[in-house]
């Protein structure tokens, strides 16, 4: 059977992993920052082992201990990894997904099989739970039964399916092979048959559903020429004749999995790992970076250990030695924030019936690499480190943190109302804080730590959610679905409040849910609803009677009418970035014409639910935080210059194959940029975005420049001041 679509990619490991080490990436470039402290599977090829987490591969070079990764960006055709299986003899790595795709590396090339997923032939889940390799065939264990495919051509061979006792599909968690028969962990029990049979029928499997077993069967090994199964909560059974025996030793665990090797039985459990020899001596795996091993592997007398929290790792001799890859500290992002020399991330928060998502106080920074800080609150909502002397954090259940010196503020020793505050926001008067499900919703802490608590006639104000202080000191406050939705802007000078909506002349908003809110560089607020997107042009009138939103409109309707806007950000240029639960779009600054739109179809993005977005706006990069994970995008606008004192023009010289973009950063804000010849002949020209320009090498026909010297002039929007750069065109 032929594949339905087979891809090759060259991965290019070391420009890549040589690009991500570096503080800047090139223009229209891309990068993803991981997680790999989370590590499924592993799997040797040659002298690497590779590491399976959620959205990549991290390898470990067993000669140098030099770590590096495979993602989406450099070869693999997406993200949800579930297991890993090699070939000794060929060099292969065979890599499986939670939706059916299988992945064969080979020789730095991937070749992809969409054929699982894509069929309609098979209905429900199609996660690949483990693969198991033999001769020339895999067998890949999925939530339908199981799928030969052939290790030389990489086509499916055949699918063994509805293998139930009654002809009902079936889940198999793992597969194992011993002499000529396979034997399968399910739901329901263990499966065997002979691999001379047709095992298409499922007539020809034979069915172990003791009562012991009927509980289901996660994880199945061959061992000491027998067969051991894990069944949780009850013990590891052994195969005797044709029937299944329990052993008296680590009974009564949850077992994650059992896996043979270098000729030892190893069993992992929770936070604890054991080895097995030939005569049944059990030795415990003592390591303090261990919390909670799925699989091991070892390699020259080496044992590695794929941790659920701390990576991988590998105990020679009593040495442990930990295997970093750089990246957040976690795979969600419940805020983004650029804040002084770097770029934070917090896990959050709280969930769809607001409850505390009962997440750790982690929060991950990137500056040239990714750092991770502990706190002692729970669900960390949001933060500002915009003061050195005071970094603030709070929590939608431990109340507010303030981190130097370590003082906590929560309803027994504040104005508070609940311990669950859902935003900050920073303003000349001192800290403004969004307190949910309290009757005075807003406080202000100022810098002698005295406290200012407001409340509302609005019943709603009961429940915000997000805070933004706009150029007029206006407060805007966008409110839970609890609470009905919509927005209540306060003014503490003279004590004004409103309450905004979708009804007309109070608000005018395309939604009453509200999900984001931006000021933009000329001082408008734009908000994201769920039906899309519109901007109050003018907030020093909003308490002046009947208000409405403005609505930008592109092609033809309202901008972003059927999308459910989950974010916004404004970038150096004054453009809109506008994230959604089907990727994100940036707009120019008037929300009307479309500059880019962002898929996992057109680009590395992790999922096409982006949650947060913020911008570098010195280097224009752009982090794009999803439910999968996050990535960014080097944009050509950054923040405007207050003079050229700081121009920049790279690469500089630049080879003319060169098929990138020549930016140009450091301008005054919305400078016109101009390129010529040297005899000062017009070759191209355009407005800055904000402090950046970028120049893809194309003259004003559309054709490729020649080699040589052109000269860049620059003039500032106000035509105040001028600057002239050079660049180099060689071959």
């Amino acid at each position: 059977m032929k594949a339905n679509k087979i891809l090759l990619v060259v991965l290019v490991f070391s420009s890549l992993a040589s690009i991500a080490q570096e503080n800047n990436i090139p223009v229209g470039a891309w990068r993803l920052h991981l997680n790999y402290s989370r590590i499924k599977s592993l799997a040797e090829v040659g002298e690497t082992i590779y590491g399976a987490a959620e959205n990549g591969l991290m390898s470990v070079d067993t000669q140098d201990h030099s770590t590096s990764s495979v993602t989406k960006l450099n070869g693999l055709s997406g993200v949800g990894v579930t297991c890993l299986a090699n070939d000794d003899q060929s060099k292969v790595l065979v890599i499986g997904y939670e939706d059916g795709t299988i992945d064969f590396l080979e020789n730095n090339k991937v070749t992809n099989v969409e054929r699982l997923k894509t069929t309609s032939a098979i209905t429900g889940s199609r996660s690949i739970n483990h693969l198991t390799v033999l001769g020339s065939n895999v067998y890949a264990a999925t939530d339908f039964g199981v799928a030969v495919l052939s290790l030389e051509t990489k086509e499916i061979r055949e699918t063994w399916r509805d293998l139930g006792i009654n002809g009902e599909t079936i889940r198999v968690f793992q597969s194992i092979i011993l002499n000529d028969s396979m034997y399968l962990a399910t739901e329901k029990g263990i499966w065997a048959g002979s691999l001379k049979s047709n095992l298409l029928d499922f007539g020809n499997w034979k069915k172990y559903v003791s009562a012991d077993l009927s509980a289901g069967v996660k994880t199945i090994a061959a061992f000491n020429s027998t067969i051991y199964a894990g069944v949780d909560g009850v013990g590891i059974f052994k195969k005797q004749g044709n029937s299944w025996a329990k052993e008296s030793f680590l009974q009564s665990l949850s077992y994650t999995r059992l896996k043979t090797s270098d000729s030892k039985l190893f069993v992992c459990s929770d936070q604890k790992l054991w080895q097995i020899d030939n005569e049944n001596n059990i030795v415990e795996i003592n390591s303090t970076e261990l919390n909670h091993p799925n699989d091991v592997l070892t390699k020259d007398g080496i044992l590695y250990v794929a941790d659920d929290h701390q990576g991988i790792f590998s105990i020679n001799s009593g040495t442990r030695t930990s295997f970093v890859t750089s990246g957040p500290r976690l795979n969600s992002f419940w805020k983004i924030r650029r804040e002084q020399d770097g770029t934070y991330t917090v896990g959050g928060g709280y969930t769809q019936s607001f409850l505390p998502l009962n997440n750790k106080g982690i929060t991950s920074a990137f500056t040239t690499d990714w750092s991770s800080s502990a706190f002692s609150i729970s669900d960390i909502t949001d933060f500002d480190l915009s003061d050195p002397s005071k970094s603030y954090f709070t929590s939608f259940d431990d109340g507010l943190l303030e981190s130097n010196s370590q003082t906590k503020w929560d309803v027994t020793n504040s104005p508070l109302g609940s311990n669950s505050i859902a935003a900050i926001e920073k303003s000349p008067d001192g800290w403004w804080l969004a307190n949910f499900n309290s009757t005075k919703p807003l406080h202000l802490i100022k810098a002698d730590n005295s406290w200012e608590s407001f409340s509302f006639s609005f019943t709603q104000s009961k429940y915000p959610e997000e805070l933004l202080v706009d150029h007029e000191g206006n407060v805007w406050m966008t409110i839970g679905s609890i609470g009905g939705g919509g927005i209540v802007v306060f003014n503490k000078s003279s004590n004004k409040s409103v309450y905004l909506t979708d009804q007309g002349g109070q608000g005018g908003m395309p939604a009453k849910q509200v999900n984001a809110i931006v000021s933009d560089l000329d001082g408008k607020v734009w908000v994201g609803t769920d039906q899309g997107v519109a901007y109050f042009s003018d907030p020093s009138t909003i308490f002046n009677g009947s208000v409405n939103a403005s609505r930008p409109i592109y092609d033809n309707r309202y901008l972003l009418r059927d999308e459910k806007v989950t974010a916004l950000a404004v970038d150096g240029g004054n453009r809109k970035w506008i994230g959604t639960e089907n990727g994100v779009w940036l707009f120019d600054a008037s929300g009307e014409k479309l500059v880019y739109n962002f898929t996992t179809r057109n680009s590395p993005l992790l999922s096409n639910h982006i949650q947060c977005v913020a911008i570098n706006s010195t280097s224009g990069e752009v982090f794009l935080g999803t439910d999968r994970g996050l990535a960014s995008f080097r944009s050509d606008a950054t923040e405007g210059q207050l003079t050229y004192d700081q121009v920049k023009i790279f690469p500089n010289p630049v080879a003319a194959l060169f098929n990138g973009r020549v930016t140009i950063e450091g301008l005054m804000t919305d400078s016109r940029v101009k390129i010529t010849d040297v005899a000062g002949r017009l070759v191209w020209q355009t407005m800055a975005n904000g402090g950046t320009a970028s120049w893809n090498m194309l003259d004003i026909h559309g054709r490729h420049v020649d080699t040589g010297i052109y000269l860049v002039f620059s003039t500032a929007a106000d035509g105040s001041d001028k600057n002239v750069g050079k660049i180099a065109i060689v071959e």
